[in-house]
Formats: C-alpha cells, sequence, structure tokens
C-alpha cells in the first residue's frame, strides 16, 4: 500500500454563477521515501495540491489517504493530531518568530507534546546540528543569513521526526548556491527515510526528485521520472 493516496482529489471555487476548478488529481501515489517534485508555473494550482496533501485545505471532492487513514474523513481535532504526527512543512515564508532564538523556534512544535523540556532542547539541539547550525541556536532569526533561516526553519519541520515533508518553493527567495545547500539537506533527509513532496517553479530542483508531477491551468499529469522531461538532467 502507498503511503500517499491521492483519488480523484477536486478543489473548486465559486465565482459569480461560475464554478471554477482550481485543481483536479485523478490519481497518485507515492511510495514511503520517495522525493515528488511538483512542478508548475506561478497560480497553476501547486499550493492548493500541497495544502490538500497538509490536511489544511478541505476538497470539493475525492479521497486522501495517508497511511490507510482517509484524512477528510477525520474531525478537525483530529486532523489536527495527524497533521503532527505525519507532517512537516516547510514554506517559503518561513514564519519563523523573530522574537524567539533559532532553538526556541524549532521546538516550537513540540510544546504541544507530551515530551518533557529537556528531552525538547535534546531533539532541538539534534535537528540543529543535523543542518549544521548547532553552534547557532541562541540567535534570533534577523542574527541569521536566509541559508542559514531557512535550514532553522527545515529543522523545525523534522524535530518532530514526521514521515512526510512538504515544502512550498523552499528555495525560492535563496540564491542559486545556498538553494543548491538547502536541495542537498532534503537529499539527505530522503537517505534517512522521509517522503518529501516539493512544490517548486524551478526545473533545477527536479534533479534532486525520483518523480516529477506537473500540474498545468489546475490539472495535475501524470508523474515522470526527472531524466526523461525535456531540460531536466
Amino acid at each position: 500500500m502507498s503511503l500517499i493516496s491521492i483519488e480523484d482529489i477536486r478543489k473548486s471555487y465559486t465565482a459569480g454563477d461560475e464554478e471554477v476548478t482550481a485543481l483536479h488529481a485523478t490519481r497518485l501515489e507515492v511510495e514511503e521515501g520517495e522525493f515528488v517534485a511538483v512542478l508548475g508555473p506561478s497560480g497553476s494550482g501547486k499550493s492548493t495540491f500541497l495544502s490538500i496533501l497538509g490536511a489544511m485545505n478541505t476538497p470539493t471532492g475525492g479521497r486522501l489517504v495517508v497511511d490507510g487513514i482517509d484524512v477528510y474523513a477525520l474531525t478537525d481535532e483530529q486532523r489536527t493530531d495527524f497533521r503532527r504526527e505525519y507532517i512537516g512543512f516547510v514554506f517559503q515564508q518561513l514564519q519563523l518568530i523573530p522574537y524567539l532564538t533559532a532553538l526556541q523556534n524549532v521546538m516550537l512544535p513540540l510544546a504541544v507534546t507530551s515530551i518533557g523540556r529537556r528531552e525538547q532542547v535534546e531533539k532541538a539541539r539534534a535537528a540543529l546540528a543535523m543542518m549544521g547550525l548547532e553552534h547557532k541556536g541562541g540567535r534570533l532569526p534577523n542574527d541569521l543569513s536566509g541559508g542559514e533561516q531557512q535550514r532553522v526553519a527545515i529543522a523545525r519541520a523534522i524535530v518532530n521526526d514526521p514521515p512526510i515533508l512538504l515544502t512550498d518553493e523552499a528555495t525560492g527567495n535563496l540564491d542559486s548556491l545556498t538553494g543548491g545547500s538547502v536541495m542537498d539537506i532534503f537529499d539527505e533527509l530522503k537517505r534517512k527515510g522521509h517522503t518529501i513532496v516539493m512544490v517548486t517553479h524551478n526545473p533545477d530542483n527536479c534533479r534532486h526528485a525520483t518523480r516529477v508531477v506537473e500540474i498545468v491551468d489546475g490539472h495535475v499529469k501524470l508523474p515522470q521520472a526527472p531524466e526523461t522531461r525535456g531540460g531536466v538532467h
């Protein structure tokens, strides 16, 4: 059984008397440990797709099944618990709390768990160390470079060791060198067993993926291996 199964997911909005389809994905299976890139231009429906995968945006129709769980059959409270257990998010807008240190930002997802304070600190330090930031846990976000802030955001996403990591244009605000180092981190997380779904408009990022899914005008096209796509090597 696939870790993630999408079955005829649709998302529509009403504009006046007209119904507009923002997203339509007929069927997609993601296996445990895969790195799937979701490629498409701005406004194509990529972020809608990711928010549905992250149990944050109820679709108009269809089913999302993760690890045998029918996600949108859950109550709101159950979906909150599901996100905490299964999903780590990395956004383009990093949403770091400016008055909290890097260590405190990474600890935030642990605040709603039963883990004791000492273990929370240990887990957050270990996540920062994985990002090469073990000596910068006491710094505020504004005292870090853009790449360092992004790595703090990734550490926060993985501190709970979620099986699924969802990233939305994680390198969009970074220069090519820094963005490349962030992609190397995702490669390492895949090797450690995380399943990654990455939304991007940058074809170069797709070189790191095991498969590429294209979204065009809200329609999800069948996935391809990245080496079979023209212009992506």
